[in-house]
């Protein structure tokens, strides 16, 4: 059952790339039986998705190198592959998400709300959901307008802002394929942190994915996220990179 989940952590996340650039009409392809998807506006996402075999390693790196496909990667890190393969070749980790897994059966986290007003997929509010995306989550690559347009015509996402005083203050996105829900871009303006937001809008989006029947929840945290989703009840199940090729 826990490498059930672990795919269900993984290819949320790559279904979730790919379905992303499929509705804003961006690059996709393969190689070496790797999917990537690209945003060549320099936006966000650029990525190749998956962990290849070592002697796939030196086509994908000479096609990076010739700009055939993006420079970023996600894989699972998996025991039987060794990051020194892609290191010797100039590819870096830039950033490690831990994959955690809840099961919807008997979850009843709502916290107060402590005034915090919550919109969800409200046409009105999408120009507020993407300052704060790009303002406190995003680094260099940003993400475009026409993302939030073209995902509000697909009934896969759920997009929430939350408010306070009629300020934005936070928000999230769900994504859910294949009977799992995704939980991605949940994030608090940093002068509102601590105050307990993350935590509703992440409990909102679980609710809502329970109500609609979905019994397992995915997402990818941060360091800094782990402890607010261990709270909530979630459980690690791998561990993914981001990497990125800066030649050697």
């Amino acid at each position: 059952m826990m490498d059930d989940f672990r795919e269900d952590v993984t290819q949320n996340l790559y279904r979730f790339y790919r379905e992303i650039s499929g509705l804003c009409g961006y690059i996709s392809g393969q190689i070496c039986g790797l999917d990537y998807v690209w945003n060549q506006n320099g936006s966000w996402p650029s990525y190749i998705l998956g962990t290849p075999g070592s002697t796939d390693i030196p086509e994908i790196v000479h096609a990076i190198e010739r700009k055939e496909i993006p420079a970023f990667w996600i894989m699972e890190q998996t025991p039987d592959f060794e990051m020194n393969w892609l290191e010797e070749r100039g590819v870096r980790i830039v950033r490690e998400w831990k994959g955690m897994v809840l099961d919807t059966i008997g979850f009843e986290h709502i916290p107060p709300d402590h005034g915090i007003d919550l919109r969800t997929n409200d046409p009105e509010t999408q120009q507020d959901w993407l300052g704060i995306v790009n303002t406190e989550l995003m680094r260099g690559a940003m993400i475009g307008e026409e993302v939030l347009a073209s995902i509000s015509t697909s009934e896969a996402f759920r997009w929430i802002v939350a408010y306070l005083d009629d300020q934005p203050v936070g928000a999230g996105l769900s994504y859910t394929e294949e009977g799992v829900t995704g939980l991605y871009m949940i994030v608090t303006k940093a002068s509102y942190r601590g105050m307990g937001i993350g935590t509703l809008i992440t409990s909102n989006l679980i609710k809502s994915a329970k109500q609609a029947g979905i019994g397992t929840i995915v997402l990818h945290a941060t360091k800094p996220g782990e402890r607010i989703y261990e709270n909530i009840g979630f459980g690690e199940k791998n561990r993914l990179s981001v990497l990125w090729y800066i030649g050697t």
